[in-house]
């Protein structure tokens, strides 16, 4: 009797560390004009996180995958058409072998923060709609257990708008002050993408372990395509 009630408190406990640390959930779609991959993780403890992943996960990825059927055939046959203008008779099978590329669109949960209060969750997407490269974007969602919703930036900082502008603007231009990229466009680049704005300010992540929290800028926002994703880390009190 002893030995069943330990089996079962186990299992109790496993389950619970299963369920604390979320279900990763997986979607496909994989066909003749679309290569995609979705992998996100389900809280079924914590329905308003549910909700937002639901909401910024998976119905993008349920309307890309209706949307895009059409757009595709309409690509595929201007590029088809495009090429049929060089063949000749000898290149024929060279041309009718040609395929064109699918669409992609692959997003994965790129960091996962579980604390005693918090779950931080950054993930990344990449689509590519035909073109020279595809495109990547971010979104990251700060959840309160004790509270059951979701925090942004003010709320986990205690900073203003204004204050995280200032100090991520002063350590985008501290990166660059000595290099070659240290010029006028770029420090306006680096300004308009910092702007105290909600919408500067909503890819974010938080350790709460070391009271961390780190701010994402996308490609384009405050520099080139080349130079990636910036982060900037601000330690917190």
């Amino acid at each position: 009797m002893k030995r069943i009630f330990i089996s079962i408190s186990i299992l109790l406990v496993l389950n619970t560390l299963i369920f604390a640390e979320g279900k990763k959930v997986t979607l496909r779609q994989n066909n003749y004009y679309l290569d995609s991959k979705v992998v996100f993780y389900e809280y079924k403890k914590y329905g308003e996180l549910n909700k937002e992943i639901q909401k910024n996960i998976v119905e993008p990825f349920n309307l890309f995958v209706t949307e895009k059927k059409q757009e595709w055939d309409e690509y595929d046959k201007i590029r088809q058409e495009t090429q049929a203008e060089g063949v000749t008779d000898s290149s024929v099978s060279t041309y009718a072998s040609l395929k064109s590329p699918k669409f992609e669109y692959k997003t994965f949960c790129d960091k996962k923060i579980e604390g005693k209060k918090y779950i931080s969750l950054l993930y990344k997407n990449y689509t590519f709609l035909g073109g020279a490269h595809g495109d990547s974007t971010l979104y990251t969602v700060l959840f309160n257990k004790e509270e059951n919703k979701i925090i942004n930036i003010e709320e986990i900082s205690n900073l203003s708008l204004q204050e995280i502008s200032k100090l991520c603007f002063d350590e985008l231009i501290a990166k660059i002050k000595d290099t070659e990229k240290y010029t006028p466009e770029r420090i306006e680049w680096i300004k308009e993408g910092t702007l105290p704005v909600e919408d500067n300010f909503m890819k974010f992540t938080f350790n709460e372990k070391n009271k961390t929290l780190t701010v994402y800028f996308e490609q384009y926002t405050v520099a080139p395509y080349s130079d990636g994703i910036q982060l900037v880390e601000i330690k917190l009190n």
